[in-house]
């Protein structure tokens, strides 16, 4: 594992230090990320001999690109926000928002996915399946989450949270 410890290290370092980006939104997107490969990678073990779908395979690229894409972009809108004051703060706080709601909106979709072909995992990688869906689940929640923090700290609610937060209530009932 040695041969990914340093990429890492620093956007670990730069996460636990203290200067407002990377944060939350950053690592909820990464968590997206680490969530959608563990369920492509349950889903291209299983089906090795069986036809995959390569809609399927390609949607779960398309949503990691975009999860990909928001863990720098949220640090740079998040930056934005706080520089600015006015319009432009409200702008880029809308952007910030924008980003999450799409993020808690992949992590919903890569789950239902994720259900949808749970029966067709074989048993030696079922966990990788559950893993990353804990990892969406984490991720929707750390949505929700961002988007109360930013209401609560602009004063100003999301339209988008209720909706969110019902995916997440009822998600985690299953």
């Amino acid at each position: 594992m040695n041969k990914y410890n340093l990429k890492f290290k620093t956007y670990l370092n730069d996460l636990g230090a203290k200067k407002p980006s990377p944060g939350g939104g950053s690592a909820v997107c990464l968590s997206v990320c680490l969530g959608i490969n563990l369920i492509k990678k349950a889903i291209v073990y299983s089906m090795d001999k069986k036809p995959v779908s390569e809609k399927v395979l390609k949607q779960l690229a398309d949503m990691h690109l975009r999860a990909y894409d928001g863990i720098d972009l949220d640090a740079e809108l998040f930056a934005r926000v706080m520089r600015t004051s006015g319009k432009e703060r409200t702008k880029a706080l809308g952007e910030c928002e924008k980003l999450i709601t799409d993020i808690a909106r992949i992590s919903i979709s890569a789950n239902n996915t994720a259900l949808k072909l749970e029966n067709k995992i074989k048993k030696c990688i079922i966990s990788d399946l559950f893993i990353g869906r804990d990892f969406l689940r984490l991720a929707l929640k750390g949505c929700v989450m961002n988007l109360e923090a930013n209401s609560r700290m602009f004063n100003k609610e999301n339209r988008n949270l209720k909706k969110i937060r019902d995916a997440l209530t009822k998600w985690e009932r299953c």
